[in-house]
């Protein structure tokens, strides 16, 4: 009987240590979860003070949204000031670009500009004869000093078109829109301009009775 009991008793044991394993997973304390959870995921907890910090200083891809905008501003600007030195040495450079071709091709320009006279009516009452040179527009204009224009670069519509090329002036005075010869007032430089009859005309001397011009209407 006692060795029955014995037996019982370890029989007991043997299910208690059995059963026990599960109670003690199962009354795991629950403040420990989380942090059991962030271990197997590899997420780090973070003091409350960080969270808060990031609320108070948002930022983006790591960078504060306040050096992002100063970034963005700044970067604006260089942009701005790269457009407006790239229009000032295009400008330098197809003025250029048009004096030193009229220096260069001067006696071949005025053997044209001769021809083209042969074609003015003999009433002269044409106030334009329009021909072209080189791909070029040309237009003279037998009631303004037989100046002839020839227009190397036209741009936009009226209001504002835009023009370039150079002129062979017979008087040797500046040239301006429709070859117009009013106006003009000499600037420091050399240059002249005028703004006769609400268009902007600015000319440089090339070399006698040849101008550069440029034109807004």
């Amino acid at each position: 009987m006692r060795g029955i009991i014995s037996d019982c008793a370890s029989v007991a044991e043997i299910r208690f240590t059995f059963l026990e394993i599960p109670i003690i997973m199962a009354t795991e304390p629950l403040h420990d979860k989380p942090a059991r959870l962030r271990e197997q995921s590899g997420v780090s907890a973070k003091p409350r003070g960080q969270n808060d910090q990031r609320l108070l200083h948002p930022e983006v891809s790591g960078v504060p949204l306040r050096k992002k905008a100063v970034i963005i501003v700044v970067a604006v600007i260089v942009l701005a000031l790269a457009v407006v030195a790239a229009v000032v040495l295009t400008r330098g450079d197809e003025a250029g670009e048009m004096k030193q071709y009229v220096l260069d091709h001067q006696a071949e320009l005025e053997s044209y500009v001769e021809n083209l006279y042969e074609e003015i009516p003999e009433d002269n009452y044409q106030t334009i004869i329009e021909n072209e040179y080189n791909g070029w527009r040309v237009e003279l204009y037998p009631n303004e000093n037989n100046a002839v224009m020839f227009i190397v670069s036209a741009k936009g519509f009226a209001p504002g078109s835009r023009y370039k090329g150079f002129a062979f002036s017979p008087n040797d005075v500046p040239i301006g829109f429709q070859a117009t010869a009013e106006g003009f007032v000499q600037n420091e430089d050399g240059s002249w301009q005028s703004d006769y009859k609400g268009n902007d005309h600015y000319c440089e001397r090339i070399t006698d009775r040849w101008y550069y011009f440029e034109i807004v209407t």
